[in-house]
């Protein structure tokens, strides 16, 4: 996430950070996790029933993920999402983090200039592309792309990344 909207919800919800044998500043706390996971409007409430309205059979588990995620803090494994080979991206999540966020950061602003709502928002776009791909992409694959991907990069302080 961007260091605009870590900040606004460090100072707003009270994220604590942790500073693994990497160095890097990473966050956490039940206000970020609940952005991801923790309401019917969270990337997961979100982006869960869109997979399941396009046809999902099973979906992933998130508290494994979540664990995993901790678990690899700091290591070469971190944000890399345990997906079949055939289906992984040609880059990381952090990298596209990096140069995609830069470009959509002044939409982001203009459509939600609340930086709390921003989880909101991206969930909305995630619904449309899990709608959109479901002949290409099967949705259960498809939302554990978005939660192995979302959940590690949601720790990332990107101005130290």
């Amino acid at each position: 996430m961007h260091k605009l909207w870590q900040k606004a919800c460090l100072k707003q919800l009270r994220f604590k950070s942790s500073q693994p044998n990497d160095g890097k500043q990473y966050f956490f706390g039940d206000p970020l996790n609940n952005a991801l996971a923790g309401t019917q409007h969270s990337v997961w409430g979100l982006a869960a029933g869109a997979a399941q309205h396009a046809g999902a059979k099973e979906l992933p588990d998130l508290n494994e993920i979540f664990q995993h995620t901790t678990s690899v803090l700091g290591g070469e494994q971190f944000g890399i999402p345990r997906i079949p080979e055939n289906n992984r991206a040609s880059d990381t999540p952090i990298n596209y983090l990096k140069t995609i966020w830069p470009s959509f950061f002044p939409t982001v602003k203009l459509f939600c200039p609340n930086p709390v709502d921003w989880p909101i928002l991206y969930s909305l776009a995630i619904q449309e592309a899990i709608e959109a791909g479901k002949s290409v992409i099967d949705p259960s694959l498809a939302l554990k792309i978005v939660m192995e991907s979302a959940i590690p990069m949601s720790k990332v302080d990107l101005a130290k990344a």
